[in-house]
């Protein structure tokens, strides 16, 4: 059996150098240090390689949960969820062999009609449908299979982390897919993506993206969350009410204003936990439903404000301080919120400039 420890082994408030993570990553079985393996923290643009060593140290780190992952060619990418609320914390990572076992080896071929038709379909629904999206790539298809019932259902695996291109929010993105699992009903995916800025041609191109991930970055869950945080919804631009029900005719009609106050139970160091029933309506005023949201609805009416819906899968949950879900499956997320996918996520520490969201 394969196995893996990546071990917290020291966390220490200080105040020598703020937020920094340092640590040491080496072979679970031998002990070796492991010099040029890569240590990320997952959703930022924050990496680096580990010395001769074995040693790696990350500065500027956000308070708040982060999952730390490391990966080096010949060892199981790994990774480990903490929550970081002091000034330094110290690591070490360790990581297994991969055990490559003898036999045939298959060769698919990958311009096969079907795998190229569930190809479309992944990159369609993983990506999404926006703007943002349909200007982003997967450089790396080839290492994606499928799983395709007869009802709709569509499974993906990656056999290596996938390249994402995002020419118009100006970032590659190396995603390691841990799932993807897609219903007509209900679309689940998880994974580990590391940023990496791209290098504008021009100066003009360098504005454009400012431009892109600002308005990518308004309305969007993250804004949500950081807005709900700072108690400073109505400014950004959001309206939030409480609708019992979304399928039954009887009460959906009826909804309630709500905030900060009536969804957030508790708050610590750490974060907070939201907790409420029903569904939690969220209108962004501030920008227009794109085109191709109303074409996938199938509807021929204007573009209104952007009208999203979240409900707590299994009771309450935690946020952290950086807007970010613990668990990744604990709400549920419809309307033009689900529409905005992998193709329009930034990185958890940007901001766009003039926008500052400090938790209440």
């Amino acid at each position: 059996m394969r196995s893996f420890l990546f071990l917290i082994v020291l966390t220490v408030a200080g105040d020598l150098q703020a937020r920094q993570v340092t640590g040491v990553i080496s072979d679970a079985e031998t002990g070796r240090p492991l010099a040029g393996a890569h240590v990320f923290i997952a959703g930022t643009l924050i990496g680096t390689a580990a010395d001769e060593a074995g040693t790696f140290h990350l500065a500027s780190v956000p308070p708040g949960r982060h999952r730390f992952v490391g990966t080096m060619l010949g060892y199981e990418t790994s990774g480990v969820d903490t929550t970081f609320v002091g000034s330094l914390l110290h690591l070490e990572l360790r990581l297994t062999p991969t055990v490559l076992e003898a036999g045939t080896i298959e060769v698919v071929a990958r311009q096969d009609g079907r795998w190229q038709k569930n190809l479309e379909r992944f990159t369609r629904q993983f990506l999404g449908a926006s703007a943002a999206a349909r200007a982003a790539r997967i450089v790396n298809p080839e290492i994606l299979d499928f799983d395709r019932a007869w009802w709709g259902r569509l499974r993906a695996r990656a056999s290596a982390p996938l390249v994402l291109e995002h020419d118009h929010l100006g970032y590659r993105t190396t995603y390691h897919l841990k799932e993807y699992d897609y219903t007509p009903s209900v679309l689940r995916y998880d994974g580990d993506p590391e940023f990496q800025e791209l290098e504008p041609a021009t100066p003009e191109q360098a504005a454009d993206w400012r431009a892109n991930r600002s308005a990518a970055f308004l309305g969007s869950y993250r804004h949500f969350l950081l807005s709900l945080l700072s108690d400073s919804l109505e400014s950004q631009g959001f309206h939030l009410y409480r609708r019992p029900s979304l399928d039954r005719p009887t009460q959906s009609a009826y909804r309630f204003s709500t905030g900060p106050d009536r969804l957030i139970s508790e708050r610590d160091s750490a974060g907070v936990t939201l907790s409420f029933s029903g569904f939690v309506e969220i209108i962004f005023e501030p920008e227009m439903e794109e085109i191709a949201y109303l074409e996938e609805l199938g509807t021929m009416r204007r573009p209104g404000p952007q009208v999203s819906w979240i409900k707590l899968n299994d009771g309450p949950t935690r946020i952290d301080w950086s807007g970010t879900a613990i668990d990744p499956y604990g709400i549920t997320v419809y309307g033009y919120l689900a529409f905005e996918r992998v193709g329009d996520e930034l990185p958890k520490e940007y901001r766009p400039a003039g926008v500052h969201l400090k938790p209440r």
